[in-house]
């Protein structure tokens, strides 16, 4: 149990981002409380900025999805880290397996061969493979030629996390889908096909955000990574794709550079009115992804300097001063293994989840707490 506990502890870096300096811990509740304005109203939209907003879903009170995947870059292959913000909107199938099972391996074609049926359906396929090295999953992976995306859960605390019972050479395999609401679902079955299906069609549908069939195989990948949340590694492709001699490429990278402009003036609209209905820390945090995510797009310069008039205020200050004391108590928790350490790592836990919520580190926090009472 403390290898799994303390594993969550080093799961990622949190990303206090901030130029200014947080409080300390011990002065957390001299600072004003965040102001409660729940009750303001959305200003009017279209029905199109409203199907686009439901469909990138990922803050206030559109809520956000449940299952949180693993930040650490080392923990995936074949793909940058997938979040489930940059998820949002989409279905996904887990499939865990045991790779020393000869029936498992056996099934790969299979597998493979379905998930190409699905290839336009907004729906992604994640092998997870638990209690190996990366190196070795890396190697299985290519001797089986899978391509999807894959979790190296060495230390089996993502299988935990979604409710999958240790998977071995008696429970070789399992299927969980996550719908685009963001909630977590038992397949049952290993029904590949079935469980896409199902993913696709919860209570929300799953969607693209950009219809795949026009888009040329030149740029398949950058169409994928704006899709799956990381625009910014598709950026030099769809330059290099802007200014092709074929026409049919050339259209379809200003379409996508296009598309993802809607995107960033939809944020940056959600962003300013989150601002402007004094919901200070949430508008914080809106700004501060949009900057990361869409790095090297052309955003307007307007969101840096709210993101930092932002950074000035009692109950962003707060907010932040609360993920620096839980990042503290929780580098002092790998080092040290003390009731008293312990003891401090929970309060700001409790503390960093009232005041910054939404943020990675809430995040974080929550799934540490959950497992603190295995020590």
């Amino acid at each position: 149990m403390k290898l799994f506990f303390f594993s969550w502890l080093a799961f990622g870096a949190l990303f206090c981002r901030s130029t200014m300096a947080a409080d300390t811990f011990q002065t957390l509740d001299n600072l004003p409380k965040p102001t409660d304005t729940s009750s303001a109203e959305r200003p009017s939209e279209t029905p199109e900025e409203r199907a686009r907003r439901i469909r990138m879903r990922g803050f206030g009170e559109l809520g956000s999805l449940t299952v949180q995947f693993p930040l650490d870059r080392e923990t995936w292959i074949k793909t940058p880290p997938l979040t489930s913000r940059g998820l949002r909107g989409k279905g996904v199938v887990l499939y865990f397996f045991e790779e020393s099972c000869p029936d498992c391996n056996k099934l790969w074609p299979s597998l493979l061969a379905t998930s190409k049926k699905f290839a336009d359906q907004p729906v992604i396929f994640i092998a997870v493979n638990s209690g190996n090295t990366k190196q070795s999953l890396q190697e299985y992976l290519n001797s089986v030629h899978c391509d999807w995306p894959a979790i190296c859960d060495s230390d089996r605390s993502f299988e935990k996390l979604c409710g999958v019972s240790e998977i071995n050479l008696k429970n070789n395999m399992q299927l969980r889908v996550v719908l685009a609401d963001g909630s977590i679902e038992n397949s049952g079955l290993i029904d590949l096909a079935a469980a896409a299906t199902r993913a696709i069609s919860g209570t929300i549908p799953a969607a693209w955000r950009i219809d795949p069939q026009d888009i040329p195989f030149e740029l398949k990948a950058a169409w994928r990574a704006i899709e799956c949340g990381h625009p910014s590694s598709g950026l030099a492709a769809i330059k290099k794709a802007s200014k092709s001699s074929s026409e049919t490429v050339s259209n379809a990278a200003r379409s996508l550079l296009k598309a993802v402009e809607a995107d960033i003036a939809l944020e940056m609209k959600e962003a300013s009115r989150l601002q402007n209905e004094h919901k200070r820390w949430p508008a914080w945090l809106a700004f501060d992804r949009m900057l990361l995510q869409y790095k090297g797009f052309e955003i307007p310069d307007e969101a840096d300097n709210l993101k930092r008039s932002l950074a000035l205020d009692p109950d962003v200050k707060l907010a932040l001063a609360s993920i620096k004391a839980f990042e503290t108590a929780a580098k002092a928790a790998e080092k040290k293994n003390t009731p008293a350490v312990l003891k401090k790592l929970r309060d700001t836990i409790e503390i960093v989840l009232e005041k910054a919520p939404g943020s990675d580190a809430a995040a974080r926090a929550e799934t540490i707490f959950k497992h603190l009472d295995d020590q």
